[in-house]
């Protein structure tokens, strides 16, 4: 409820205090109407949790890998984050608050930097932004409104009334019957009118709203990924909303997540290369170790003739991987091949390994050359 005004309250001669927030059913009220003070209590009680599961590994290169850590999060830190925000209708800046909070854990989990395309931060490990979690919440929460499985006088009542208010509410109204009708829409789901009809089963209604919500965030963060000239060197679609990335697979160790993580930020065109924005405004874009030609992603994994003799057990390896699958062997193709397995036309044992291996080991070369230690040497 919207306040106006400041009002005087006494009682025996003596004046009460006036609340400005007070939590009701786990969200806070406030006299603006807002839901400030509820995303912040949200944000705050999700900080908690992560810091809970560090030591179950959800931490650097020394803890557990992306993929586990992908799980860990989405089991007990996302409901804690997103609770009870189904039930309420949000503003623009108040999601963002939220997504700004969720990309930084999703960049901490995969060792990314903050430059790192929005698109790849969520394609590459298979969580959606906050917007379309409370999307699937809502959706949820309104079919357990409409489909009463266990009667009562409360839960009929509420049905009764959200039954009237969808009737009723044009999409002008702010109100969160009027924002379920528009993410029915949105999505291309059956409308208010058909759901209270036919009210689905709970397990049809989660695949239904899982399969449209996903589909949907998928081809918008594709179509993102697409203008972005970091991510060119995607196979934009083979990755989706609800699946990690093979680059993020099968870390069985420290080593093998520092590794992962080498190849990431090639993908990603986030690892310091001489020609990559992250180098510096006033790098020479000359290889420095060969001296030759520009150090692009394609001279430093095929071409730089200082990483030759570190380069040619792997690339043998992979130019035959080519060869059996009929692709074209040229520079391109193969950049693309080792910095992403999704471009073969079929699954081979142990190639992302073996690409693991090679980029790794050429960024050791290349790190020791520039005077730098072995990036072999794990920090704890």
């Amino acid at each position: 409820i919207k306040s106006h005004g400041d009002h005087t309250v006494n009682l025996n001669g003596k004046h009460l205090g006036t609340s400005r927030a007070e939590p009701h059913l786990g969200i806070i009220r406030n006299s603006q109407g807002t839901n400030t003070e509820t995303v912040q209590s949200r944000i705050t009680s999700a900080r908690k949790a992560i810091m809970s599961l560090l030591g179950a590994g959800l931490r650097g290169f020394n803890g557990t890998g992306p993929e586990v850590c992908s799980l860990q999060y989405k089991t007990y830190v996302l409901p804690t984050l997103l609770y009870g925000l189904e039930a309420v209708v949000l503003q623009s800046d108040e999601v963002a608050e939220l997504d700004t909070y969720h990309r930084q854990n999703l960049r901490f989990m995969q060792h990314m930097p903050k430059s790192t395309a929005i698109p790849a931060i969520h394609l590459m490990i298979g969580i959606l932004p906050t917007k379309a979690m409370l999307d699937i919440r809502t959706l949820s929460l309104l079919r357990n409104i409409l489909a009463v499985d266990v009667p009562s006088p409360p839960a009929l009542f509420i049905r009764e009334l959200i039954t009237r208010q969808l009737a009723m509410k044009g999409s002008e109204s702010s109100s969160w019957s009027a924002h379920v009708k528009s993410l029915l829409s949105k999505y291309g789901l059956p409308s208010a009118a058909a759901l209270i009809a036919d009210p689905p089963s709970k397990g049809e209604w989660k695949k239904t709203i899982n399969e449209a919500v996903h589909g949907l965030w998928t081809k918008v963060l594709r179509e993102e990924a697409r203008d972005k000239s970091s991510l060119q060197l995607f196979n934009l679609e083979s990755c989706s909303t609800d699946s990690v990335h093979p680059v993020w697979q099968n870390l069985s160790c420290p080593l093998a997540i520092k590794k992962a993580t080498v190849k990431a930020m090639l993908l990603t065109k986030r690892y310091p290369l001489s020609t990559s924005p992250t180098s510096g405004i006033n790098q020479s874009d000359t290889c420095p170790l060969c001296k030759e030609d520009p150090e692009t992603t394609t001279h430093f994994i095929l071409q730089c003739s200082k990483l030759s003799a570190t380069r040619l057990p792997y690339i043998r390896r992979i130019m035959d991987t080519c060869r059996n699958q009929k692709i074209s062997v040229d520079l391109e193709s193969i950049t693309r091949i080792v910095l992403d397995s999704t471009h073969l036309t079929s699954p081979v044992s142990n190639h992302e390994e073996t690409c693991r291996n090679f980029l790794f080991k050429i960024h050791n070369k290349r790190a020791i050359m520039l005077g730098g230690e072995s990036s072999y040497i794990l920090r704890h």
